[in-house]
């Protein structure tokens, strides 16, 4: 999956802070994110965004999603067990909103 430059732009204020120069000048090739959520309730327990420059090699969703539950593994809180990954639109998700994983339809929702 590709992200156009107006994509990723976005997507790249999306998930970086507002006084971070990320993206001014690299070539990016695509953005991908996934959330981690306990699949008990539905609650988030990890971001995770993977982007890759021009030239770079994109990973796999599987790749990714084994990479976002070792991430939210590493922060030690319990329930490890009970995670799952959600592949959604870099843009799917705006800094500073809260948000849960519908159980019945597993997706995105405001929390």
């Amino acid at each position: 999956m590709s992200v156009n430059p107006i994509n990723a732009a976005a997507a790249l204020k999306a998930i970086a802070p507002p006084s971070s120069p990320v993206g001014s000048t690299l070539p990016v090739h695509s953005i991908r994110t996934c959330i981690v959520y306990d699949s008990a309730n539905g609650s988030i327990r990890h971001q995770h965004h993977v982007l890759t420059l021009a030239g770079g090699t994109e990973p796999t969703d599987d790749q990714i999603a084994k990479d976002a539950l070792l991430a939210a593994a590493s922060t030690g809180k319990p329930s490890v067990s009970t995670l799952q990954v959600l592949h959604v639109a870099p843009d799917a998700v705006v800094a500073g909103s809260k948000y849960r994983i519908d159980l019945a339809t597993k997706s995105l929702v405001l929390a």
